[in-house]
This record gives C-alpha cells, structure tokens and sequence, in this order.
C-alpha cells in the first residue's frame, strides 16, 4: 500500500519550509521514526522522522526547494503502521471565513492583486514579513503564487532580484510628518544624549549585526542552591567583605554548559573564512548605572575561578564600574 509522507507543522506560525538533504534514496527501508530528511524553517533546522514503515519509491520534491505545510514529500510502499504525524489544520476563526461565493474576477483570475483591506488576513511566514521590512517591499503590489494567492518566499527574493515593487522615497515621505508637525514634537520631546547613552546604542547596534540573538527559557529549581546561600550569607559576608548573590551560582552554571557545548563559545571570521572555538570562557557582568545607562564589565577566564573567586571578581567590577574606574582595556 502506498503512503504519502507530507510536510509537517513545525510551529504555530510556520507555514512553509526547505529540504536542506534527503537522508534517504529511493529504494531504502525505513521504519517509524527513521529520520528521511532535513529540513529547514524559520524557526528551527530539523530532522523529520517518518511516520509508518514502509520502502521508499518516490522523492517528490528536490533539495533546496520550499514547500508549503502539507505538501506531500516522499512516498513510502508498504503497510501503514501509524497515521501521518501531520496535526490537522486548525479552523478558521469566524470573523476571517472566507466568503462562500467570491466575486466572478476572483475565481477567473486566482493571482489578484488583493486590496489592502484584503491583505490584512493574509497568513505570511515570519520571514516573508522579514524579507519584505529589510528591503521596503510594498506587499499591496505582490501577487502571491502559493495557495489562494499566499506571498511566499520565491515571490519576495524575485522581487528583490528585479527591483520592482520596492516602496519610493517619495511614498516614504508622503507618510511622515509634515516639517512643522516634526519640528514641534521635537522641540516638545528631544532630550541631548550623553555620550556613554550614545556609546550604548552603537554598540547595541553593532552587537545586533554580529552576534546571533536567541532566546530559551528553562525552569530551574534553585531551592538547593537558596538553602545553601542562606546558610553561608551571614558568614560569607562577614569574611569576604561581600554579599553571596544568586550571580554566582548562575555563572558557575554557565561556564558549565559552555564547556560542555564550547561551540556556543566561537566566532567566525567571515573575511579569512574560520571559525574560532575560544579556549578559555569570559563572561559579560551588566552593571546599572543608576538608570544613567548600563555598562558591561567582563570577567576574562571566569572558567579559572570557583564560586568564591567568581563572586569576588563580580562584585569587584561592579564597584569599579559604578566609580568610574573600570580601565578600558579590562
């Protein structure tokens, strides 16, 4: 019996995805759950298992290219043991149903530009929106070749191969503020900079063109860890001459997942093609400068240091950074 493996929802707001490498050929035996392909989305590059047994008899679609959620990828001969992993669609909440009997127009011509009214409940990926803000797409004047006239990926890149569809300078400024309408909120809410806020917000920017920014969140119980810091607080501050916060458990733990994981802990030199795994760990300590800016002190080789040491090295350059007395070079 044939089955037809298809692409699976990977996420809430993934509609789309791309075949980076098949891990099978035509001809192979897999089983459930034996990863077939690679794939990527804008959320995650992952492994897709299969859903049932079966001998693989067709690739249905080639590497590199981008499918939609539910598009049929590979098809597998043998008995089916388990029914497509593939979560049904949800349905469509009633205010965006879409009407019964379209216009005439509509069904003849199904790539129409839509309205912007129309294109307001239309489901675009995460990075067709990206793709479209970077490089002033005006998605009124896209005509989506996906289903039911959806902008995909391969609808932007072909704009921004050609040049066309890119928003004016003359739009852009037809929808900003006239000079005087400006110059008022200005004179009513400008404030001069300092120089470390303007410092801040380069290398908040810099820091943003060079480094990747992910976000995770785990639960941690960290009841053991707040009996012994109780415990010790009293007597730890007493000889040491500082408080024993949560800082130093926390970057304890950090260290501890960057030598397990050290590729979290490189850089790449794009220009001469390398990529660098750094030997030692230095971990960044951000200081609040009492609302007057924040500044990030850095502990070099943190991964030399004990909890002892780690905590003195932090409440050291705090110190020194809230005087004023945090060199340059360190």
């Amino acid at each position: 019996m044939s089955q037809i493996v298809t692409m699976p929802q990977l996420g809430e707001t993934v509609t789309e995805g791309t075949i980076l490498r098949w891990l099978v050929k035509v001809g192979d035996e897999v089983k459930e759950d034996d990863p077939i392909l690679e794939i990527s989305t804008d959320k995650v590059d992952t492994e897709v298992p299969s859903p049932f047994n079966g001998t693989v008899s067709s690739l249905l679609v080639e590497e590199g290219e981008t499918v939609e959620v539910g598009a049929s990828l590979l098809e597998l001969d043998g008995d089916k043991t388990k029914t497509n992993d593939t979560p049904p669609k949800e349905e469509p909440k009633k205010d965006n149903i879409q009407d019964p009997n379209p216009d005439v127009d509509e069904v003849q011509n199904p790539n129409i530009v839509k309205t912007p009214k129309e294109k307001q409940n239309l489901k675009l990926s995460p990075v067709v929106r990206k793709l479209a803000v970077e490089h002033n797409i005006d998605l009124e004047k896209v005509q989506g070749t996906g289903k039911n006239g959806r902008i995909k990926r391969q609808d932007i890149e072909k704009i921004i191969s050609s040049g066309q569809g890119v928003i004016s300078t003359e739009k852009i400024a037809e929808q900003l503020p006239q000079e005087k309408e400006k110059e008022t909120l200005t004179k009513e809410s400008s404030n001069n900079i300092s120089r470390l806020r303007k410092r801040i917000a380069e290398n908040m920017v810099m820091s943003k063109q060079t480094s990747a920014h992910v976000m995770t969140s785990i639960e941690v119980d960290f009841e053991n860890i707040e009996i012994v810091r109780a415990k010790h607080k009293a007597k730890f501050k007493e000889e040491n001459g500082f408080s024993l916060t949560y800082l130093p458990f926390i970057s304890l733990a950090t260290i501890s997942a960057l030598r397990e994981y050290s590729v979290v802990n490189s850089s790449f030199d794009l220009e001469n093609g390398i990529h660098e795994i750094h030997n030692h760990i230095n971990l960044g300590i951000a200081v609040d400068l009492n609302q007057e800016g924040l500044l990030v002190g850095t502990l070099q080789e943190a991964d030399s240091f004990n909890l002892k040491g780690i905590a003195r090295k932090i409440s050291e350059t705090s110190k020194l950074l809230r005087d004023g007395k945090y060199g340059l070079d360190d």
